[in-house]
């Protein structure tokens, strides 16, 4: 996701809108030099002034608009080390997509256990096409929102957030599960 300059300064909305109303009249007022547009006059400019707006104003209209520097991934990690255990289920075809996903989690940072993903038996899998991302405490939702903007499969972006408070006995805080469904 990419940010625009503005938007990495902090400038308010409304105060865009009043440079995007001045980078837009630098833009215009070369070709329309002593116009009377009758809000607002555009003055008779020099020569040299029109060449060097004719520069400046295209300059700083793509800055405005141009989205240049991209947004760093969120780290999940931020205040404390996340556990995640990917787990698919035994005998389906999604061994080999768990085991790229825990690799991309490893690569970023998350703690995950072991060397292979988790297989548990299909009848305690997710329904077809539905992935899950289970956490045990209040306080690891926001880690598991995370991991689903971080990851690259679109099965796990888009996968289910499935609070088990329930289970938080069996547990450490910092504890995230990401079912695979059977396909």
């Amino acid at each position: 996701m990419y940010k625009r300059i503005t938007d990495i300064l902090g400038i308010p909305l409304e105060f865009q809108v009043v440079m995007l109303t001045f980078i837009f009249i630098l833009f215009l007022s070369p070709y329309f030099s002593n116009v009377d547009f009758g809000i607002f006059k555009i003055p008779e400019f020099t020569q040299k002034a029109k060449s060097k707006l004719k520069i400046i104003g295209p300059i700083l209209l793509l800055l405005f608009f141009i989205p240049i520097i991209p947004a760093p991934p969120p780290d999940c990690n931020e205040n404390r080390q996340i556990t995640v255990t990917v787990q698919y289920p035994s005998g389906s075809q999604q061994e080999e997509n768990a085991q790229k996903l825990r690799q991309e989690l490893s690569d970023r940072g998350f703690n995950v256990p072991g060397d292979r993903p988790e297989p548990v038996p299909e009848r305690a899998a997710p329904p077809q096409g539905q992935a899950w991302i289970k956490y045990f405490y209040d306080d690891d939702r926001a880690a598991a929102k995370c991991l689903q903007k971080v990851v690259s499969q679109p099965l796990i972006k888009n996968a289910k957030l499935q609070p088990n408070k329930k289970l938080q006995r069996g547990y450490e805080r910092g504890t995230i599960e990401v079912w695979y469904p059977a396909k």
